[in-house]
């Protein structure tokens, strides 16, 4: 049985994926690692990066996948075809293409939007936001969160260096300093609102938007 799935390659850096064309076979030289990773369905999709194209592949050659668990969600190759380019914004939901506006703002952020964002948040914003995320919804729109979180910690790092970041000692870990803190949870209020408008009273919907709205 021919395996199908999806392989979402960033295009920041070019490389053979984000090159590739519609039916072109992209294969690795010998069957060591690492291996194409072939997601059965966009739901077990991971994006570290944006932007990027999202690739509809069939399986030509399989890598090992003795050690993999029996209901693992990608299967590993060592060849692929392309079948098709598939709209990335497929991969956060019904409502993608406004996430997709909000992982393309935080990508780019500068430092100018990132204290407008900081300063016309809403105060109830954080406690409606962290309502509505422990509700039943897509893990589609969960990793446009984490998207827009490493994009403005990249935007940050680009900009400020290492003064955008402290060590907290107590939790051993790095935290992302304001105003740069505050965007990124703005944006990511503003992407659960228009990714998973359900979830909110339409006038909570508004305060986490508010943000989104008058900076961009």
């Amino acid at each position: 049985m021919r395996i199908e799935g999806y392989i979402y390659a960033p295009t920041e850096e070019p490389n053979r994926l984000s090159n590739a064309v519609i039916g072109a076979t992209i294969r690795n030289d010998n069957r060591k690692p690492p291996w194409l990773a072939v997601n059965h369905d966009l739901d077990s999709v991971i994006l570290t990066k944006w932007p990027g194209l999202l690739w509809r592949v069939a399986v030509i050659n399989h890598g090992p996948m003795a050690d993999l668990i029996w209901n693992a969600a990608y299967t590993r190759a060592v060849a692929v075809k392309i079948l098709e380019e598939v709209p990335v914004d497929l991969l956060f939901g019904a409502h993608g293409k406004a996430v997709c506006s909000v992982i393309q703002a935080a990508n780019k952020l500068t430092e100018e939007q990132a204290v407008g964002l900081a300063k016309t948040r809403h105060r109830d914003a954080a406690a409606i936001y962290a309502g509505s995320i422990k509700a039943k919804h897509s893990s589609l729109i969960k990793s446009g969160l984490s998207l827009i979180n490493i994009s403005v910690w990249k935007c940050a790092r680009n900009l400020w260096g290492d003064q955008a970041f402290e060590y907290n000692e107590e939790r051993e870990e790095w935290a992302i300093l304001s105003p740069w803190s505050e965007a990124a949870e703005a944006l990511t209020e503003a992407a659960l609102a228009l990714g998973a408008p359900d979830l909110v009273e339409d006038s909570d919907r508004q305060k986490l938007l508010k943000a989104w709205r008058e900076v961009f």
